[in-house]
């Protein structure tokens, strides 16, 4: 319905509630996507941490350290965001092996900081 921050709470809420159900760490990554969509940086980033340390087999992680790497990109560190890119460089996903592949050009464009 467009409300990110609702689904948010909601997917914190449903995450909480089920810690060691497989479909947590669903909710743990969807509560970030949704974080995401609201503009909410620094809480998508501890959700999408939480989600890796909570789910290492997850089909998902590839785009988590992508999302990860974004992020962090964003705010100005470019080792930890490229750390993040390079953990999904092998996703068997193309399209989150190339994102990642994208993330370190960017990174790679940007001019050095002091």
């Amino acid at each position: 319905a467009n409300k990110p921050r609702e689904a948010a709470v909601e997917l914190t809420e449903a995450a909480s509630a089920a810690e060691t159900d497989p479909l947590a760490a669903d909710a743990r990554y969807f509560q970030a996507v949704a974080l995401i969509k609201a503009g909410l940086g620094a809480e998508a980033e501890r959700a999408l941490i939480t989600f890796l340390d909570h789910a290492p087999h997850s089909l998902r992680r590839g785009r988590a350290a992508v999302m990860l790497g974004r992020l962090i990109a964003g705010r100005g560190d470019a080792r930890s965001a490229r750390a993040w890119f390079e953990a999904a460089i092998a996703d068997p996903d193309r399209d989150v092996a190339a994102a990642a592949r994208t993330g370190l050009d960017d990174l790679a464009r940007r001019p050095a900081g002091p």
